[in-house]
């Protein structure tokens, strides 16, 4: 070989070389994964801290060999519903790996945002929601965690262990979400005796027509749905405001609710226990298992709070083996 052949073939294996990658070290990646967490601004506004959830879901997946600055990046992203879904989208655009959604209001967003890259979630009701089709089998590009069973039941049955004689009840719900929790206490309703007026509530403007109709048809207390009408500081007021203005024991969804004058609420979930358990969907996917293939984990037991204040000022008498019921008592 002459020398301006030898030269030639030098130059062509620097080229090769110089475009071939390098061979990965075992045990890195060739870039961290973005998870992006998204959250709506509500929560913030309404004093519901995620800082323990989201502290639960890094510490778990560090634990699962997915440590933050090493193998991936977590970003906590805020906003109102309105512009949550372009928020989802620029993160899609930008290369997320993984979204994860705080509540099924946030899932619903990311699964218009896209239908490729995973979402991770928590939902009371993802499948009514229309999140995934089923939690054996999500169906769609989603999977997440949500009740280990829905309660309706058994809060009817406490809301009836407090309210002595009780026949009629009022639910006041919002069309525009949980379409299953309203339909559940549609049916068990009979079940236990009880008489359902279905009473749906547009706006905080139109609650006390609410409470107006539920007394003119004789309830006895009152049911309320998730929704966040119910959810928002004014709204939680009102409600509270309200329950005691026309003396109806109230079943609210939110723990502030309790506060703000409702006789009895719905917990917040243990959110170590929620923030671990996504960390589990998010690590394997990031392990190469499509969402569709995971599971929705029913991990999370819905609790419940009593407000002892409220039920004397309704004139109702709360026995020790009723207080033992619940898991929270505030006065």
């Amino acid at each position: 070989m002459n020398l301006s052949m030898k030269h030639a073939y030098g130059f062509l294996c620097l080229a090769v070389v110089s475009l071939c990658p390098a061979q990965q070290a075992p045990g890195t990646t060739s870039r961290l994964a973005r998870v992006v967490y998204f959250t709506n601004s509500g929560f913030a506004a309404n004093d519901v801290s995620d800082a323990d959830l989201t502290a639960a879901l890094v510490a778990r997946l560090r634990a699962l060999n997915f440590p933050e600055g090493e193998r991936i990046t977590f970003e906590r992203k805020e906003a109102p519903r309105s512009q949550m879904e372009a928020m989802m989208r620029d993160a899609v655009r930008a290369g997320a790996s993984v979204l994860v959604a705080r509540s099924t209001s946030e899932a619903v967003e990311a699964l218009r945002a896209t239908r490729t890259v995973p979402v991770v979630f928590w939902s009371s009701d993802p499948v009514a929601g229309g999140i995934v089709k089923g939690l054996d089998k999500p169906g769609t590009n989603a999977t997440g965690v949500t009740f280990t069973t829905h309660n309706e039941e058994a809060f009817l049955n406490l809301l009836k262990a407090v309210v002595p004689g009780l026949r009629r009840v009022a639910m006041l719900f919002n069309r525009s979400y949980e379409p299953g929790q309203q339909a559940r206490v549609l049916v068990v309703a009979p079940h236990l005796g009880l008489t359902v007026k279905a009473i749906e509530v547009t706006s905080e403007d139109a609650m006390e027509d609410a409470f107006h109709t539920a007394m003119s048809a004789g309830a006895q207390a009152v049911y309320i749905v998730n929704h966040g009408i119910f959810f928002s500081k004014t709204g939680s007021a009102r409600l509270g405001q309200l329950a005691l203005k026309y003396n109806l024991p109230a079943f609210a969804p939110y723990p502030h609710n309790a506060a703000a004058g409702a006789l009895l609420a719905r917990d917040q979930p243990d959110n170590k226990q929620r923030g671990e358990a996504m960390a589990d969907c998010i690590a394997k996917i990031l392990s190469g298992t499509r969402p569709e293939d995971i599971p929705v984990q029913q991990v999370v037991r819905q609790r419940t709070i009593l407000n002892r204040t409220v039920a004397r000022k309704l004139g109702l008498t709360i026995s020790d083996m009723l207080l033992q019921s619940v898991d929270k008592v505030i006065d």
